[in-house]
């Protein structure tokens, strides 16, 4: 199915990034995801893990975005599966969003997530962070394939 208000570049592909946003408050999951869409990316809203996992499986992404007020273990549950998850590159970048930063599960994700938005934040700031998140595996994933030729 085509997205008719994707732009694409001159290799047809596009140019709006996929963005998986795992929030369970409805309220703020559909002011993030309308935020995140005026600036152009490509929001899919999850509710719980079991939708985010589900959305995982079935499309690629290009940044997670991962609440974990609610349910800290399941958002862990999340990030391991995010990395044995073998139809994602390895660079898929997450970031955290958590109104808890020396919270015990934040310090055990460090290591395999990219970033962590501490709440509460603006639009503004989410974006700002979202857009150097994608731009920095962009880098990564051109540095490792450079490294591969």
């Amino acid at each position: 199915m085509s997205d008719p208000d994707s732009k694409t570049n001159m290799n047809g592909a596009s140019d709006r990034p996929w963005i998986l946003l795992v929030e369970d408050d409805p309220e703020i999951a559909l002011l993030l995801g309308d935020g995140l869409r005026e600036v152009g990316y490509r929001v899919v809203l999850a509710f719980n893990v079991q939708e985010a996992m589900t959305n995982l499986v079935r499309q690629k992404f290009d940044g997670v975005l991962l609440d974990l007020h609610q349910y800290p273990q399941a958002g862990e549950n999340l990030v391991g599966f995010l990395r044995n998850l073998k139809s994602l590159n390895v660079g898929t970048p997450v970031m955290v969003m958590s109104d808890q930063v020396n919270a015990p599960v934040i310090k055990r994700l460090r290591k395999d997530v990219q970033g962590v938005l501490m709440k509460p934040f603006s639009i503004s700031v989410l974006r700002g962070r979202l857009r150097d998140l994608l731009e920095a595996s962009k880098e990564r994933a051109e540095q490792l394939s450079e490294s591969d030729s």
